[in-house]
């Protein structure tokens, strides 16, 4: 037993390794803790996007809210607009509210889920971001220019431009952000840009004074998703051979089919290659939106005849051509065209040459830049957003007030 003893005496009174087994007992609590620490400054990472995209999409629900907005369409746009900043639907909760004294009221929360912080409990981890805004009253707009440099809105030729209750706006920084050359004929209520006017007269507008130096324009139509639709769109065909009429119904559809005489069921067509409406082509089409999807463009060239209308309803009210990444739209020849809705082609060129003819009752263009040449004639009258159509308001104020 002597021996024995003398060996438990001589193990215990051993120092070497101690640090080894310190640290094998203390390595996995350090690590832990470094994980817990790495969790939580995600965590604040996320609290301070939270903290910019309420602030942003607060200013934008004070803007709608100024514009007549309902409080239920102010809430969706809300939602949307801070999913497409990168919160996840199944995780964000938005919520508006109008105070009575004209504030705007916005709450953001998300759910964190936790990781290594499970060991403290497994309930979701909630951030949350409030800001109130305030919004004064902007200009109702026919033609917005997005492109932050350059003439991203220009009149050329001998054309005319006859915009009635609306003004046109450019989001360029440039001298001559808004140009007009040549012996172009403008006939609007004003022009508005954050750059300068170069070549515009003063009895071509009926305000007193141009306004420039305004804050920045933002899209006007961010907040709507890019339609998307399933199956083709399939043509009926009537009349005789000569007299054929194609009638399509919604869906994806194949450019090279549209040519004679086309009637559209109301809904939504995507085209994913150029659309060129020739001399010949006649298209009429009642409540519907066509949409361009990325290199892909419309063109209405020669004698073509076109006649369409937006929907009235549903989330893409109002829209009619929806070109968000695509090639651009332009307008040709002596076509004869009534386009009532909102064109958007937001990072492309919108071009209205020759002797095109646009007149309908009320027509919006948003493009990256908008350009007028030769003899064309483009007309539009909005009153109160024309046709029961929201407004595109531009140079309003807002600012985050709490």
């Amino acid at each position: 037993m002597k021996p024995l003893r003398g060996l438990f005496r001589r193990f215990a009174g051993n120092r070497d390794g101690t640090i080894a087994i310190i640290g094998a007992l203390v390595l996995p609590a350090a690590v832990g803790m470094m994980a817990i620490g790495v969790e939580a400054s995600m965590w604040r990472a996320r609290q301070v996007k939270l903290t910019t995209v309420t602030d942003a999409v607060a200013y934008s629900s004070a803007l709608l809210r100024k514009d007549g907005v309902s409080l239920d369409t102010v809430r969706q746009r809300a939602r949307a607009q801070a999913i497409l900043a990168g919160f996840p639907a199944d995780t964000v909760t938005v919520d508006v509210d109008f105070a009575a004294s004209g504030k705007t009221n916005v709450q953001i929360s998300e759910k964190q889920q936790r990781y290594f912080s499970l060991i403290f409990g497994d309930d979701d981890i909630d951030i949350a971001k409030s800001a109130v805004a305030e919004a004064t009253a902007g200009s109702s707009a026919c033609l917005v220019a997005l492109n932050q440099t350059g003439p991203a809105l220009s009149f050329g030729g001998n054309g005319q431009v006859r915009l009635r209750n609306c003004v046109a706006a450019s989001n360029s920084r440039a001298t001559n952000s808004i140009y007009r050359f040549g012996s172009a004929s403008l006939d609007m209520e004003c022009l508005v840009t954050v750059g300068g006017i170069q070549g515009v007269k003063p009895d071509q507008t009926v305000c007193e004074a141009q306004q420039t130096g305004i804050a920045p324009i933002a899209d006007p139509l961010a907040f709507v998703a890019t339609p998307t639709v399933s199956g083709s769109c399939s043509a009926t065909v009537s009349g005789t051979k000569k007299n054929a009429v194609k009638t399509f119904s919604p869906g994806r559809c194949s450019a090279s089919e549209f040519s004679g005489t086309v009637r559209l069921e109301p809904g939504t067509y995507v085209f994913s290659s150029d659309l060129k409406l020739n001399s010949g082509t006649e298209v009429t089409g009642d409540g519907v939106t066509l949409v361009f999807e990325k290199n892909a463009g419309l063109s209405i060239n020669g004698h073509a005849r076109i006649e369409l209308t937006a929907p009235k309803t549903g989330p893409l009210k109002d829209i009619l051509l929806f070109g968000r990444d695509s090639d651009g739209f332009t307008h040709n020849g002596t076509a004869d065209v009534a386009l009532s809705g909102i064109i958007y082609f937001p990072s492309s060129e919108v071009k209205i040459n020759g002797n095109a003819t646009s007149v309908a009752s009320c027509t919006r263009i948003i493009g990256g830049s908008i350009s007028y040449k030769g003899s064309s004639d483009f007309d539009s009258s909005c009153v109160g957003g024309g046709d029961g159509q929201t407004d595109l308001v531009v140079n309003q104020s807002a600012w985050i007030t709490g």
